[in-house]
């Protein structure tokens, strides 16, 4: 306060000899200085008031004068009238956009008004231009933080650690909560594990330390296989003539034993990537229709790498389909896929299918088909359960040409728990409009399509957690303009389930 004081009256006593020299040219030239100077004396002494009429009475004199605005702005800040400040702000950025320390200012302005995009975006820029700036490099990571961006936020939380010892502490257990967000819980572990032995405060410790342990328990829980078996009766109330390509159908009901098999093994697992293996089982037993028993075996060769908001994938799948224990079908398939973690509650993938279908027992069904698929997955707050979807167009060449058809598919469910009784409820509705590209040779028109399928199921854990029952309702409706293509499908199943 005495060093501010006795600047003001050295001030005051340059002004006084000046004006008495020279009074006029004193006022028109350095009157707006003059104030500026007693502003920032004030400014600094935290009067904000005084600050604020001295930069008012400086910017009468010389309106144009950006160092004014930025100060005048400074204080609006100081006094929380945001948007004072902003305006400041930004006449000062039209009258000299390079002017020091205003950009990080301003940025810093967007912070505090929650704007985190655009305190985001300029402090980038400070960054981009001063990589050495400390606090640019955090306010950026802490604003891309609250973005969900986790993959660029944990580079500038870990730059501003690096370059400074007051900051290591918390720069580093942001970085670490980005890592564990990302899936990167190897280095995620590393920067906890440094909070743990080094944190600044007992508050950041002790954080790290639940993270830590909340992080290894969910490794020792993590399984490098899955397992997943059911097996069920089914009633069958129209059983298909083409199980596969679901176009025939018998009109007759019978009773079945369903099982269904998979499981998955990854070779290689890695913190950003994994390839593995896997192999799935499915076959159905009639009690009367014993000529429609089918089996289906596929192989699935995949690799996943994590590049965290996404996740790139490609699977090969070769399967092969009998029908009474003759060969029926085979087919190859080739699936590149994208995942897209938009948030910590929304999922979307967006896949292309590629197969190539020898159709064993009607070689005018042999070809190949394109597909695109765009789905997505929604999870509710408090785990309560999810929505999910999906849309995608598919294209199938055949050797025949009665056989190709272009058909658009669509999917919408839901999956809720009543977590008083522990039942899951599961809804799901698909909708398939499928178009044929050609005259029917037989039927003497093009063969339009509309099937409607809705299913309905509840299950529930018994005994273990990973063992389950479960019973389903499934109805399919064909509607075509062709007669002999139309029917009905009434479905239940009764079943067990073991996930593990």
């Amino acid at each position: 306060m005495q060093r501010s004081l006795n600047y003001v009256l050295i001030t005051l006593l340059a002004l006084f000899l000046l004006m008495s020299a020279n009074p006029v040219k004193a006022a028109e030239e350095i009157g707006g200085r003059a104030f500026y100077d007693l502003g920032v004396f004030a400014f600094e002494d935290g009067d904000y008031t005084g600050a604020e009429e001295n930069f008012t009475t400086a910017l009468n004199y010389e309106p144009d004068n950006p160092v004014y605005w930025h100060y005048l702005g400074k204080v609006f800040f100081k006094t929380d009238r945001y948007q004072e400040a902003e305006d400041a702000f930004k006449k000062t950025i039209a009258l000299d956009p390079k002017l020091p320390g205003l950009q990080y200012d301003l940025a810093y302005l967007y912070f505090k008004k929650a704007d985190y995009t655009k305190a985001a975006d300029l402090f980038s820029a400070i960054v981009s231009d001063d990589p050495g700036n400390v606090l640019a490099n955090y306010y950026a990571g802490i604003s891309l933080h609250k973005l969900r961006r986790y993959s660029a936020a944990v580079n500038y939380f870990t730059a501003a650690a690096d370059k400074s010892p007051t900051i290591k502490s918390s720069g580093y257990y942001y970085a670490g909560t980005c890592y564990n967000k990302m899936g990167r819980t190897d280095s995620a572990l590393e920067k906890f594990q440094y909070i743990r032995d080094h944190g600044d405060s007992e508050s950041l410790r002790q954080n790290a330390i639940k993270y830590i342990k909340s992080i290894e328990s969910k490794q020792k829980a993590m399984k490098p296989y899955g397992l997943y078996a059911k097996i069920g009766y089914m009633y069958d109330g129209n059983v298909m003539l083409d199980p596969i390509n679901e176009d025939l159908f018998t009109g007759k009901e019978d009773g079945a034993i369903v099982g269904y098999f998979s499981g998955t093994y990854d070779f290689i697992r890695r913190e950003a990537y994994k390839i593995g293996a896997g192999y799935s089982h499915y076959q159905s037993y009639y009690f009367d229709l014993s000529e429609y028993n089918l089996i289906g075996s596929t192989v699935n060769v995949y690799a996943k790498y994590n590049l965290f908001p996404l996740i790139l994938g490609f699977s090969i799948l070769p399967s092969h389909y009998w029908l009474d224990g003759d060969d029926y079908l085979e087919r190859y398939q080739f699936r590149p896929e994208i995942k897209y973690n938009v948030n910590q509650n929304l999922t979307a993938k967006a896949s292309y299918s590629y197969h190539i279908v020898n159709h064993i027992q009607n070689n005018d069904k042999d070809g190949h088909n394109n597909e695109g698929f765009f789905s997505f997955d929604y999870r509710m707050p408090k785990d309560i359960g999810f929505f999910y979807g999906g849309i995608g167009l598919e294209r199938f060449s055949a050797t025949s040409s009665d056989e190709d058809f272009s058909r658009l598919k669509a999917s919408v469910g839901i999956s809720l728990k009543d977590s008083s009784s522990g039942v899951y409820v599961n809804l799901l509705g698909e909708y398939n409009d499928r178009q044929y590209n050609n005259i029917d040779s037989f039927y003497l028109k093009k063969r339009t399509d509309d099937k409607y399928y809705v299913s309905i199921s509840l299950s529930r854990k018994i005994l273990y957690d990973w063992l389950s029952i479960s019973v389903e309702y499934n109805y399919t409706k064909n509607i075509s303009n062709i007669s002999d293509f139309e029917y009905k499908k009434n479905a239940g199943n009764l079943s067990l389930t073991a996930n593990l």
